[in-house]
Formats: C-alpha cells, sequence, structure tokens
C-alpha cells in the first residue's frame, strides 16, 4: 500500500497518519483530532467532556456530564452546603447538610441559608421571632438567645421572652436598678437620670 495523499494510507487527512506513514499517534484521552494537509491538529474535547486544567498532555480529563465540581462546565460545581449530583451535566440537589436550607428555591446556589447561625433565618426558613425589647440577641444553634440589655433598661421581672422591659432611668420602683424604689416617706418621688 502506498503511503500517499488519497492512497490507502492518507497522511493528508488521516488523525492516525497525519503527515506520517507512523502509526505511534497517541491521542489524548477524550480529545477531538482533525488532520487537514498532513498537519494534526486538536479539534476540541468529545462531548460531555472538558480540558479543565488547560494541560493538553492529559486530554480533557473530566467528565463534565457527571463530575460535582464541574458540572455542566469547567468549575462549576454542585449546589453548596448540600447532597447533591451532577446528572447529565446538570446541577441537582437532593438534600440540604445538617443546619442549612434552600430558603430560596433557587436549586443553583443550593442551601445558602446557615439555619444554626443566621439571625434572619434562625431555625428554619421563616422566622416567627419577635425580637426582645431593649436588648441584643443572637441566634446560637438555631435558637434566639436574649443577651444584653442596651444602656438605660433591665430585665426586672428576669422574663427573658419580653427582654430588658424596665426602663431604670424613669422607673419609680427600679429607679437606677431593679428593685430600688423611691425612701420611705417621700410624697411625689421621681427617678431622674
Amino acid at each position: 500500500t502506498a503511503c500517499t495523499p488519497g492512497g490507502a494510507i492518507d497522511i493528508c487527512r488521516s488523525v492516525q497518519y497525519c503527515g506520517s506513514c507512523d502509526a505511534g499517534f497517541s491521542p489524548a484521552p477524550n480529545m477531538q483530532y482533525t488532520c487537514m494537509y498532513g498537519f494534526r491538529s486538536s479539534s476540541g474535547c468529545l462531548p460531555g467532556y472538558a480540558d479543565c486544567n488547560q494541560m493538553s498532555t492529559d486530554g480533557c480529563e473530566v467528565r463534565t456530564s457527571s463530575d460535582v465540581n464541574n458540572c455542566g462546565s469547567c468549575n462549576t460545581p454542585t449546589p453548596a452546603n448540600s447532597v447533591s449530583a451532577c446528572i447529565n451535566g446538570v446541577p441537582r440537589l437532593s438534600s440540604c447538610l445538617a443546619g442549612f436550607r434552600d430558603c430560596n428555591g433557587i436549586a443553583q446556589d443550593g442551601c445558602e441559608i446557615d439555619i444554626l447561625n443566621d439571625i434572619d433565618h434562625c431555625g428554619g426558613c421563616t422566622s416567627t421571632y419577635t425580637p426582645p425589647l431593649h436588648a441584643t440577641y443572637s441566634c446560637v444553634a438555631g435558637q434566639f438567645v436574649t443577651g444584653e440589655c442596651i444602656v438605660g433598661y433591665q430585665n426586672c421581672d428576669n422574663i427573658a421572652s419580653n427582654g430588658c422591659e424596665t426602663n431604670i432611668l424613669s422607673d419609680i420602683n427600679n429607679c437606677g436598678g431593679c428593685g430600688y424604689p423611691p425612701p420611705l416617706n417621700v410624697d411625689n418621688a421621681t427617678c431622674v437620670e
């Protein structure tokens, strides 16, 4: 068999024998090639694969139809904070990791809310918490926790749910602090800052 253009082995168009009768060509994995006039070149990746590390020696190393870190294309991870999969190049959210929820209903951004620490979503996507009066508060382990009273207020009834209800700068029975009533036998006493 002659090794000539148009012959039994076409060195001008055959990818395997491009430019040479030597059949020693080893294609990189999942890479497509063309041969034009005896010059071999890469024409991209096979469908469903990508060259995410940009190293031609290992070819198209990523299967984008199922890779959870390169789902559909390079550097496209499956949804965050979730148990998820990449099915046919499309990220699919199965469930959220403990302490996280998909509150906006957009699967692509995953389980975006930390319900254990997020003050606006403490314990779940919708918060029914009424903040305590005149006190700081936070979300700890999915539960609202009342913090310190702001200056001028105290929790004189020791009920955390109603916060720091007493203004110790004006309350005559708790003037300056809880349980400090005016002196006995003083008519028309007032509490002044």
